[in-house]
């Protein structure tokens, strides 16, 4: 068996979500689809994977730091060096959105190169093993992140009304 381990920021974040309490599952995903990446929720601002991909909503005053780091592993995925990966994630239950906790780099990163013109997307999907390690908590709605993403989103929804 492999080791699996951690980074400590890593680690604080996976602590603080299962602190919340009230858990009601926890699932790890073997093999992600792929097609679904695009939906999740950075822990940032509200924004989902695929804008922070397609570079719509981010920040300017943080825009070169994060590009150089999505970039990064948007190489690493086309390069076969990183293609082999675990996130953590949290939602309320399923009828909510999904946050990362840990790995939106990487899940960005995975996305750039999926939407990258030169690429075979079907066999750049073939050779990625993204996990996740999902925590459904009622009690979610405690966390300082996922609180800040559900009003995020309520606030989104009253402006389209």
């Amino acid at each position: 068996m492999k080791n699996l381990s951690i980074d400590e920021n890593a680690t604080g974040l996976l602590i603080g979500a299962l602190a919340v309490g009230g858990i009601k599952n926890v699932v790890y995903i073997q093999k992600f689809d792929l097609d679904e990446l695009p939906n999740l929720y950075s822990p940032w601002d509200g924004e989902t994977v695929g804008e922070l991909a397609s570079c719509e909503k981010i920040s300017e005053n943080e825009r070169e730091k994060k590009l150089e780091r999505f970039n990064f592993f948007k190489e690493c995925v086309l390069e076969n060096k990183y293609t082999d990966t675990t996130i953590f994630a949290v939602r309320r239950n399923a009828r909510y959105p999904i946050q990362i906790i840990d790995g939106i780099h990487r899940a960005v990163g995975i996305q750039k190169a999926l939407i990258d013109q030169n690429v075979d997307k079907e066999v750049l999907k073939n050779k990625i093993n993204l996990r996740i390690l999902l925590v459904d908590s009622e009690d979610m709605i405690k966390y300082p992140d996922y609180i800040k993403l559900l009003t995020l989103a309520s606030n989104e929804a009253k402006k389209n009304t």
